[in-house]
């Protein structure tokens, strides 16, 4: 039983096949009546701003904050909240720092997790190769 021929294409014959037909090979009529469409198209293109009336209603029916869109919540006070911006108290050191670091103690104890020890220090410089010196040292390694 004999199986049909199938041809197979070379890098050599695709460059040959796409001199052959080369693109936009059109007649002077055809190339003036293709310039002309493009030339009625460009006419009537339209740079007003489109509107959609759904759109206009969603929007307006969503809650604002400082003409910010807010997020949906029962009361419009808790969205005024979230947005509310304290002023800071004094620029140079920041006061809940050190209130965290101690809530982040107290939690740690409470859990049974000391990742502050000394041991774990020396255990960290062991597995990294350096002195535990070296580790709270200002100029680092």
């Amino acid at each position: 039983m004999a199986m049909p021929l199938r041809r197979v294409l070379s890098t050599g014959d695709l460059v040959e096949e796409a001199l052959t037909t080369a693109v936009g090979s059109y007649s002077a009529e055809e190339r003036r009546e293709r310039i002309d469409k493009y030339r009625s198209k460009r006419n009537q293109r339209n740079f007003d701003k489109i509107t959609y009336a759904c759109r206009k209603t969603l929007a307006d029916s969503r809650p604002r904050v400082k003409g910010r869109f807010a997020r949906n919540s029962s009361d419009g006070a808790a969205a005024a909240a979230e947005f509310e911006v304290l002023p800071p108290t004094n620029n140079n050191v920041p006061e809940w720092w050190p209130a965290v670091q101690e809530a982040l103690a107290r939690q740690e104890q409470e859990a049974g997790l000391h990742l502050c020890d000394t041991a774990d220090d020396d255990l960290l410089a062991a597995y990294l190769g350096v002195s535990s010196i070296d580790l709270y040292s200002p100029r680092g390694r």
